[in-house]
């Protein structure tokens, strides 16, 4: 994916595309800026159905959905979040502050295709596996267990079409599987950059996210 000495480079990452959940006749576009320090933030302009923002600042996680009460993410969820923020796309094996372990769970098939699964404990408890194609080489799909508001869920990330923009190789689209539920994400490439200087202040916690932060203490 762009090699370990690229990737271990990496500073920030900053993307741009579209985002559709066709089952809810949803369509929309999606910011996202991210810093290798575990910092990220996620803006989504889903027309008719408002703007739904997402982030963390490394320690607290939130979210702010249209038509609901801004949330402060505890817990599991919370942990679950903050770990995810922590890998960019994918990080060099080993290298990534939040794995514990990583252990190689064997041979996959899915739709005809080889992968190879590997089993990656982070420092939070939590597990997910990364299945990387024995053909490309690419991760291309991401397998977890997360927390939502009707308890735990299997969620799986597939990544496709691959290109290398900055010198680093990463999937342009992305497929969340959420319990049945399906979420595109198609990332632009002439907005995709890597090691740009981003604003400190892009990660400081919304007014109304800070309320509840304040009154958690």
């Amino acid at each position: 994916m762009g090699g370990v000495k690229r990737l271990a480079a990496i500073t920030s990452r900053e993307a741009e595309g579209a985002i559709e959940i066709a089952a809810a006749g949803i369509r929309g576009v999606v910011r996202v800026r991210q810093s290798a320090e575990g910092k990220l933030v996620s803006r989504s302009e889903l027309g008719a159905a408002g703007t739904l923002v997402r982030g963390t600042d490394g320690v607290h996680a939130w979210e702010i959905t249209p038509g609901a009460a801004p949330k402060l993410f505890e817990g599991a969820e919370r942990t679950e979040r903050v770990e995810r923020a922590k890998r960019l796309f994918i990080v060099p094996l080993g290298q990534s502050p939040d794995i514990v372990s990583i252990v190689h769970a064997g041979i996959e098939r899915i739709e005809g295709e080889e992968f190879e699964r590997l089993e990656v404990t982070s420092v939070g408890g939590g597990v997910r596996s990364w299945l990387f194609s024995k053909a490309s080489g690419h991760l291309v799909h991401e397998d977890s267990m997360e927390t939502g508001p009707a308890g735990k869920m299997r969620v799986r990330l597939t990544h496709t079409q691959f290109k290398t923009v900055d010198g680093v190789t990463s999937p342009m689209d992305a497929v969340q599987d959420a319990g049945g539920m399906k979420v595109v994400f198609t990332t632009d490439p002439d907005a995709l950059k890597y090691n740009g200087v981003l604003d400190a202040a892009v990660f400081v916690p919304p007014p109304e996210i800070q309320k509840l932060i304040d009154a958690a203490k």
